[in-house]
């Protein structure tokens, strides 16, 4: 079998430069999502579910620092950069022990206090500027066992770069709200969120400073099901009071169940960018829109276009932020790319969007950018001229005004980039296709498409199936993940890893249109190791070839060890791999696929 290169699932979100690469693409002053990050002493930046503040020529980004893994280990990380490229370490401007002992995690060696459980978090960090008091002022999420405290923590100091000092923990609103039963469906009822007195929860947060100086909380509440918007006194340090609804405080998007917001204006109007609540999986983004900060809110719908969209490009929000010196309305959407299993790989997603007269945002993954990008011209782009090369390279000259360039697969939108040339990803054999091309600025004009290049796909040689992409998927919950577990964790069954191959959920299923051109269907499947803290995880598997059942297994759970398989697909023009939940439910039903690859 050939040795088989990991896709690039058409937008390289699971590439891994080299570190001189990575070093010669950042003194060209580069962007490229989805890759470590190297600060100016050429270690890795930690600084998850960041903010980010610009004062004084200098940005400054606060961070959770994960290097020692899950939960507050060490505290808030600060970097600065003039250029938002090159970023030095400022070191952790807020220990872990500057938090309560009851949101910090404690090493082996340390008697965890009692009342503690080992497992606190400071998640979200985000510092202001207050002109008045000129305090720096940071607001983050405190929280332990589970999510069960759900707190707001308020720090200040001198200086942007710490260290800050803690004042206080606190659920800023209390508030009597009429909810939906989740377990009864339609069925109303009234409920008070108000544990010993202590307030409505407060999760994912952010904080935005308006024109005239007013400073807002936003975060989610009552369980994560409404975003709160709360208006900050003067000094930043606590909320306005006392708190009337509508007036200086309000329950935005109620029911929704967003999290991660993201807020901003442009033009007198309000926008904010939220994720859905999946956890450490990704989801699709929506963005919303008022005339007045305290709402009403609009959602308008989700941001991304274009392949993985539907997944925020496997990120999820936490900032947007104003581009200084570019043309008004040039903004750059911030996110974390999580990595459930190792928070400390986790990576950074940086995408570059230009508000236009339509007043829409529109969110496109390029695997790299510079500032050029912002740089706005009058004329609409031209169809660009496209040729196909020996080595199944599609070429075309640079096109005057545009930003990046669109490829269309037989019409469907399946990659954005902004150099002049795209490697065709691997397909099966025996099938062909057209390709388009189209020239775009980010502000959302486009040019016509080009002239059809067809490409064919006719050598037939060894293939791992996660190297192509499927002719369609569906699955019960998630998005299906290339060489990754569903989790974004190793794929793992039983303690065997394997490096190729898919997580997805039960029930499912990865259908491949395969001509007839291959001989023998080689692999593993079962229950991802991921449920192993559970025991009800079921899943069947069984693979199908032009309606016939080629193989099947019985119930597979946690500790089943990997089922191997082998059949003959001979003459077969179509292949599904299918999961089934086990027949007890969907709980924890993580399935995975693995070193799947079809022979000659």
């Amino acid at each position: 079998m050939k040795t088989s290169v990991a896709i690039l699932v058409f937008l390289s979100f699971c590439a891994c430069a080299s570190r001189q690469d990575f070093q010669e693409k950042q003194q060209l002053g580069y962007i490229r999502s989805g890759e470590t990050w190297l600060d100016t002493d050429e270690a890795p930046i930690e600084s998850h579910a960041g903010g980010f503040l610009y004062r004084d020529g200098i940005y400054y980004w606060y961070g959770e620092n994960h290097a020692k893994g899950f939960y507050n280990k060490t505290g808030i990380s600060c970097y600065s950069s003039t250029d938002l490229i090159n970023w030095k370490n400022e070191g952790i401007v807020m220990p872990r022990d500057s938090f309560p002992l009851l949101y910090r995690s404690y090493t082996n060696d340390e008697v965890i206090p009692e009342g503690c459980s080992n497992n606190g978090v400071a998640e979200r960090p985000k510092v202001i500027y207050n002109e008045k008091t000129k305090k720096y002022v940071m607001w983050v999420h405190l929280d332990a066992d589970g999510y069960v405290f759900s707190t707001a923590g308020v720090a200040v100091s001198d200086s942007p770069v710490g260290p800050f000092t803690f004042l206080k923990e606190f659920r800023p609103v209390k508030y009597r709200y009429s909810g939906i039963d989740d377990e009864n469906g339609d069925k109303e009822r009234t409920l008070l969120i108000d544990e010993k007195g202590k307030g409505n929860t407060y999760r994912d947060m952010n904080l935005f400073v308006d024109d005239d100086g007013k400073a807002y909380v936003f975060y989610a509440s009552e369980n994560n099901a409404t975003l709160y918007i709360v208006r900050l006194n003067d000094q930043y340090t606590d909320i306005e009071r006392p708190l009337k609804e509508n007036e200086n405080w309000a329950r935005a998007l109620p029911f929704g169940y967003r999290e991660a917001p993201a807020p901003f204006k442009h033009k007198g109007k309000y926008y904010m960018i939220t994720s859905g609540l999946t956890g450490w999986t990704p989801n699709p983004a929506q963005y919303h829109v008022a005339d007045h900060i305290l709402g009403p809110w609009k959602t308008v719908g989700d941001p991304c276009i274009g392949p993985e969209s539907e997944s925020t490009f496997h990120s999820q929000s936490t900032f947007v932020l104003p581009v200084e010196g570019k043309p008004e309305g040039s903004f750059i959407f911030m996110a974390d790319r999580w990595n459930g299993h190792k928070l400390e790989n986790s990576r950074f997603v940086w995408l570059p969007f230009i508000i236009g007269d339509d007043s829409e945002i529109r969110l496109e993954y390029f695997t790299e950018w510079n500032w050029d990008v912002f740089d706005q011209v009058a004329d609409m782009p031209s169809p660009p001229h496209v040729k196909l090369n020996l080595d199944k390279v599609l070429t075309w000259q640079s096109v005057k005004g545009a930003n990046a360039y669109r490829i269309y697969k037989n019409g469907e939108y399946v990659a954005v980039t902004s150099n002049t040339q795209y490697v065709l990803p691997e397909e099966l054999a025996g099938k062909a296709y057209n390709f388009t091309v189209m020239a775009m600025k980010l502000n959302g004009q486009s040019s016509l498409p080009s002239k059809p290049v067809t490409v064919s796909w006719e050598e037939v040689g060894d293939v791992f199936l996660s190297d192509v992409k499927p002719d369609r998927w569906a699955q019960h919950w998630g998005f299906l993940r290339y060489d990754r577990a569903l989790e974004n964790g190793p794929l793992n069954v039983a303690g065997q890893v394997f490096e190729k191959g898919f997580g997805t959920h039960a029930p499912g299923e990865i259908v491949y249109r395969t001509c007839g051109k291959y001989s023998r269907l080689k692999g593993y499947c079962g229950v991802d190791n991921y449920a192993s803290f559970d025991d009800v995880s079921s899943i069947g598997f069984k693979i199908i070839g032009d309606g016939k059942i080629l193989f099947e297994t019985d119930v597979m759970r946690v500790n089943t060890p990997a089922a191997a398989f082998d059949v003959d697909v001979a003459g077969i023009s179509e292949l599904k791999l299918i999961t089934t939940d086990g027949g007890d439910g969907t709980h924890l039903d993580h399935a995975d696929w693995c070193d799947v690859y079809l022979v000659k």
